[in-house]
């Protein structure tokens, strides 16, 4: 094959592949979006989970999680430090820091960290994704001392958990005395 025919034959397989290109037409911008929405989200989960160890050194101190009054946002006015004087405005007059700024969503104007101590020693904060990331999908998200999930889980095992009867004595259950429940 001669030299004229290989360029040839390069210049038929570049403009082919050009044309195939061309035909898909992609929005360089819509992959830039995708891009940002992707390093939101994978922000978001780290975020979490550095709140999340910062809430857990706070327990392994003080054998209780921080005391909120109802549903704050975190990184914002009274909740940017957590020290060992609980959720506060800055570190002055903390002795132990464990977080020195608490970060906040990428976009604060649209999405929070919310946080809620509840009375039965648990935590939750709730938060959004906007694609998911990392196995976590789309939605609204709550982070516990048990992990993180979407926020429908977590009220649907709630239910589920309500509803399912409790230390309950199956005799108790059989009020005519044949050995079945009744």
């Amino acid at each position: 094959i001669s030299v004229v025919q290989e360029f040839t034959q390069t210049k038929k397989i570049d403009t082919t592949l050009l044309n195939n290109q061309s035909q898909k037409k992609v929005n360089p911008l819509d992959n830039l979006n995708n891009t940002k929405i992707k390093s939101r989200d994978a922000k978001r989960i780290s975020d979490i989970k550095q709140i999340q160890i910062a809430l857990e050194s706070y327990y392994n101190d003080h054998n209780k999680y921080p005391l909120a009054n109802g549903l704050v946002v975190l990184g914002q006015a009274g909740y940017q430090v957590l020290c060992d004087r609980g959720f506060q405005s800055s570190a002055t007059n903390c002795s132990n820091v464990y977080i020195n700024v608490i970060p906040s969503d990428p976009m604060p104007d649209k999405n929070s960290y919310i946080y809620k101590n509840s009375p039965n020693g648990n935590y939750g904060i709730y938060f959004s994704l906007e694609n998911g990331t990392a196995g976590y999908p789309a939605g609204k998200m709550l982070a516990t001392i048990n992990g993180i999930q979407t926020l429908d889980n977590y009220l649907k095992n709630e239910n589920q958990n309500k509803i399912k009867p409790e230390n309950t004595d199956l005799n108790s259950l059989d009020t005519d005395n044949d050995g079945l429940t009744d």
